[in-house]
This record gives C-alpha cells, structure tokens and sequence, in this order.
C-alpha cells in the first residue's frame, strides 16, 4: 500500500500562523493578492518551540495562474511572458500605452511628455522625416490648450503653424497672428506660383505672366487687364475718393484704338498744331473729312445736334456746318454761317448777292450798258439803261435819275 504525505493545509486561512522550520503549509482558499490563498508556504530560519522564525511564499496556483496565458499577450492581472521573439504585444506605464509603432497617452486629453534630463535632448536618429499633427482648423485645440511652442500643419490654410504669445499663428513665410493674411507659394505641385491674401480673398499673383492684382496684370512694359475681367477697362486713379490729382506720364504717349474720349472741362496743348488723319503722310484717298465735330444743342429746334467745321475732303474746301450729318467720317449738311472780322481772299464766290449795305450791289447780273443808281431809301442799287439816240440822264421833278431827252421848253 502506497504512503501517503500530507502537508498542513486549509482552505478558509491564508498563511499559516506556525510551521516548523522545512515543513510546508498549502493554503486554497480563493486567492487574492491580499488574502494570502492559493499559496504554498515554508517555514526558514531558527526554530523555537517547533515554529519556524519565518514563513515565506514558494509558489502555488495563485502564481502559475498568472502564467496560464498566451505567450506575448499582455494579460490583466498576469505575469509577462514574452513570444519566441522576446516581443509582447502592447505595454503600459501609468497612462503611457506602447503598441505597435504607437506610443500614446491612455488617459483624457492626456500628454505624452519626452523629458531629456539635465542637458541631454531629444534625438530623432533617422534620416527620412518627422511627422507632425495634421488637421483642419475645427480639429485644432484652443492656444490655451495647446500652450507656447505647440506646432501643427493646417490643412485647411495648407501650412504649418504654431502657438506663439498665446494664438496660433502660421510659420513660414509671411502670414499674420490670425493666419488669413499671408503668402504662399505653390498651392498645386509644380505651378510656379506666388499667392498674396489678405483677410482669406487672393488679392494678387506671381507667375510667369508676371504681377496680376485684381484685374490688372503687370508684365514687363505692359500693364493690361486680365482675360477673364468682361469689363475690358483700366483705371488710372490718383484720387479714388475724388476727382482731383494729376496723372504724370513722361515722354511720349501713344493711344493705339479706335475712340479716345477725353472727359475733362479744360484741355490745354502746348503743340501750335494738331495734325489730324494719321501719323504718316497718305498714301491714298481715303474719301473722309478732316476736322473738328462737336455736339451742341438747338434752342430754337429744341434739340440736340451735331456740327463741323473743317476740310470737306469732296469739294476740297474748307467748311463748316451747324448741323451736320456724319457718315464714316464724312459730314454733310447745309453750311452754317460765320463771323469773321477782317477776310482775305484771293478769290470769292458768294451764293446769293452782296447787299448794299455791306458794301455789294445786291444783284447778281448787270444790265448791258446800264449805270448804277440807288434807290430813295439808299439801300439799293438799280440799273438804269437807254437805246434810244441822245437820251442823257437827267434828274425828275422828284429827284430821281431818269434817261430822256433835253427839253428846251416852251414859249
């Protein structure tokens, strides 16, 4: 028959109270860590009155439970036991969680803080890059949150920026505290642009069609507006709050098109002449007019028109008309009048008559061998003639010229 050895045992008690030096003791009460169950204990050191000086803990199931896991697993309430690669799968310090390339923090809204000691630093031993947080502005902490030096890339204003003096404002370049004013370069791979906004609207851009602002693009000698403005109008302005100032061009100005208004109410040009019909002396007839048009306005007629005086390109003459028709830069209409003072001609073809009383006759063909004479009124001239042989002029009862014979009288 088999011996059987039995040890002190219990199953309501944890440690033992006395063993003798190298007598053991099992205890299976439920284990806890702080109920001393499921342990096997050993009494060392001298022994007095068959008690041991001391009981120690040797083993039991309360520890080999703490084994009985997947190796590399990290389990709760369990020993490490490392895989076959001296790995284990995740580990925890405080609120500090290392997980595969991760190390993060476990706690709310917690840091994970990397403190070199004394003057040691932080070194990144690699030769790729360092990743920073990425997030649109909804996603980024409050300044306060963050704190002084925090550093993150902003994918909403697309670069990076940090916390500095409490608010977060951009790095690189030019930008101010509340990042919607700034400078980028390059928005889309390889454009070759610069970019200039301000309060969040593209004011201006750098490319290689030069300076564009607005509307207006400056390239080169050129300063034009942009393809795509309808308007197709450039403002020089001294004064946009006004309509005073001086616009100064120096040198030569050439207008190249096809109208130039000019709006002002006083004009001066220190030139004696206007040449008019082109730069270049003709080479052909081009069968227009060559002058000056002006609009005024007809009391009389209560209405608005049109006159011209210049050179009439069809009769060769210089002319001027009131109201005048313009067709392709060629007017016609009745002519107008004129006040000169004194008048040089080498020659004058009038339309009607020169009166008297400025120093004409007033008639426009003569009688064949007639004599001038004036009217009563003196504001006339008429012709008086006679076929008849001997007729003298002689003077009437009246007093008007008259052709007649002498009359000797009666007796």
């Amino acid at each position: 028959m088999a011996t059987i050895i039995k040890i002190k045992n219990s199953g309501t008690v944890g440690s033992p109270t006395a063993v003798a030096t190298g007598e053991m003791a099992y205890s299976y009460l439920s284990g806890s860590q702080s109920n001393g169950g499921d342990r096997i204990y050993i009494g060392t050191g001298t022994e007095t009155a068959g008690e041991a000086a001391n009981i120690e803990v040797i083993g039991g199931k309360y520890f080999t439970d703490m084994m009985d896991h997947v190796h590399g697993v990290k389990t709760a309430s369990s020993a490490v036991i490392l895989d076959a690669s001296g790995k284990i799968d995740s580990w925890d310090v405080d609120n500090i969680n290392i997980d595969g390339n991760t190390i993060s923090a476990s706690n709310s809204n917690g840091d994970v803080t990397i403190a070199p000691l004394g003057t040691g630093g932080v070194v990144m031993n690699t030769n790729t890059y360092l990743m920073v947080p990425t997030g649109v502005v909804g996603t980024r902490p409050t300044a306060s949150a963050a704190l002084n030096s925090a550093i993150r890339y902003n994918d909403t204003a697309n670069r990076f920026e940090g916390v500095v003096s409490g608010s977060w404002t951009g790095l690189g370049g030019v930008v101010d505290v509340d990042q919607d004013t700034y400078i980028t370069a390059e928005e889309n791979s390889d454009e070759d642009k610069l970019r200039f906004y301000a309060g969040g609207t593209q004011e201006a851009l750098i490319d290689a069609d030069g300076l564009t602002i607005g509307n207006v693009n400056i390239d080169g000698n050129t300063i034009s507006t942009i393809a795509s403005d309808a308007s197709n109008t450039l403002y020089l302005d001294p004064n946009p709050s006004g309509v005073t100032g001086t616009v100064v061009i120096a040198g030569d100005l050439q207008i190249n098109g096809t109208t130039t208004s000019v709006n002002s109410t006083t004009i001066t040009v220190e030139d004696p002449v206007f040449t008019l019909g082109g730069a270049n002396a003709a080479a052909s007839d081009d069968n227009k007019d060559r002058g000056i048009e002006f609009n005024w306005y007809d009391t009389a007629a209560t209405a608005a028109k049109v006159g011209f005086f210049g050179f009439d390109d069809s009769t060769g003459k210089f002319t001027f008309i009131s109201d005048a028709t313009n067709t392709s830069e060629v007017f016609s209409g009745t002519p107008g009048a004129a006040v000169f003072g004194d008048l040089e001609a080498s020659t004058a073809t009038l339309g009607s008559p020169l009166a008297v009383t400025s120093g004409g006759t007033g008639v426009s063909s003569y009688t064949s061998n007639g004599i001038f004479a004036s009217n009563t009124a003196g504001d006339a001239l008429t012709f008086l003639a006679s076929s008849t042989h001997g007729h003298v002029m002689q003077i009437n009862s009246t007093g008007v010229p008259v052709f007649g014979h002498l009359d000797g009288g009666t007796y």
